[in-house]
């Protein structure tokens, strides 16, 4: 049952109140944000066909403004038999196995001093030592 709460109009749920709030804030997004969206959607493109050349589209280095990105890779995750369709994106660089795309992510993880914890990572109990000998 949701909660009721008195409102300006009379009561109203506490859904309701929430969906209300969430509209106000939110507004169109950011000229950047769609920018380091497509750019994300492009070296994610890249990794999967195995075509480095693309990871130069990277130049804002959109990949490693935030947590390590997650790709959607279906084929891995029919290979591994996992819920998630989503991994992070060395895990997808090591399953498609182009050597100067694990080469460049490794060393830019590494100029960053975050490449330890993108190598401990798991997903559904899978670790990247386990991806990279599929």
């Amino acid at each position: 049952r949701a909660r009721v709460l008195a409102g300006k109009s009379g009561r109203i749920s506490h859904r309701q109140q929430l969906r209300e709030e969430l509209r106000q804030e939110a507004g169109p997004p950011s000229v950047t944000a769609l920018h380091d969206t497509v750019t994300l959607a492009q070296v994610a493109r890249a990794v999967l066909d195995g075509n480095a050349s693309l990871l130069v589209l990277d130049k804002a280095n959109v990949l490693w403004n935030g947590q390590n990105p997650s790709i959607i890779a279906p084929e891995l995750q029919r290979v591994l038999g996992t819920r998630s369709c989503r991994f992070p994106l060395l895990f997808v660089a090591a399953y498609a196995g182009e050597p100067t795309i694990w080469e460049y992510l490794t060393k830019q993880l590494a100029q960053r001093e975050q490449l330890l914890p993108h190598l401990l990572e798991d997903v559904e109990g899978w670790h990247l030592p386990v991806i990279l000998s599929l």
